[in-house]
């Protein structure tokens, strides 16, 4: 799927009609005409719609974009983390930094809490956060107040793009 494409507004709206109450992305005219364009294609953990047109794969959650927007995005960040959820309400232009901050906790996290750890040899919980060029590191003998503090640093240095569940 490459950023770069021949492929114009007037192509997407000529091709699609788009529902943004359900996200849907409609084929117009052809064997498919009033079908959903895309197929959920899935990678390291996230799943997106994936359509082709002219034998090349696109997201389509960009072809959204276009067709609302009349450009293509840099970088698209899925709001509520459900790549699948393509409705314009949870869709944003956001740089390649903001996106990846917004990012559901790895399901190596053991304590429930995205950021906060237990160090099992000083018997604390300790919150790791990485930002804008810095490191916030605490610990903190009570897990709630661990979880809070690294809600508060994700927040004051990511924005809107803090996800902290």
């Amino acid at each position: 799927m490459n950023k770069i494409s021949d492929l114009t507004e007037s192509d997407v709206l000529r091709m699609f009609e788009y529902l943004p109450r359900s996200g849907e992305l409609l084929r117009r005219g052809g064997p498919h005409a009033g079908r959903s364009a895309g197929a959920v294609h899935s990678g390291k953990g996230k799943s997106y719609l994936r359509t082709t047109i002219n034998k090349r794969g696109y997201l389509v959650h960009r072809l959204i974009w276009l067709y609302v927007h009349g450009r293509w995005p840099d970088e698209i960040d899925h709001i509520d983390g459900d790549g699948l959820n393509n409705r314009l309400v949870n869709l944003r232009e956001c740089s390649r930094y903001g996106n990846c901050r917004n990012t559901k906790r790895s399901k190596k996290n053991s304590s429930g809490a995205k950021g906060v750890h237990w160090h099992e040899v000083n018997k604390v919980w300790v919150v790791q956060i990485r930002g804008n060029g810095r490191r916030y590191q605490g610990s903190f003998s009570d897990f709630e107040e661990a979880k809070r503090m690294a809600a508060d640093v994700a927040k004051k240095n990511f924005g809107e793009f803090a996800r902290i569940e």
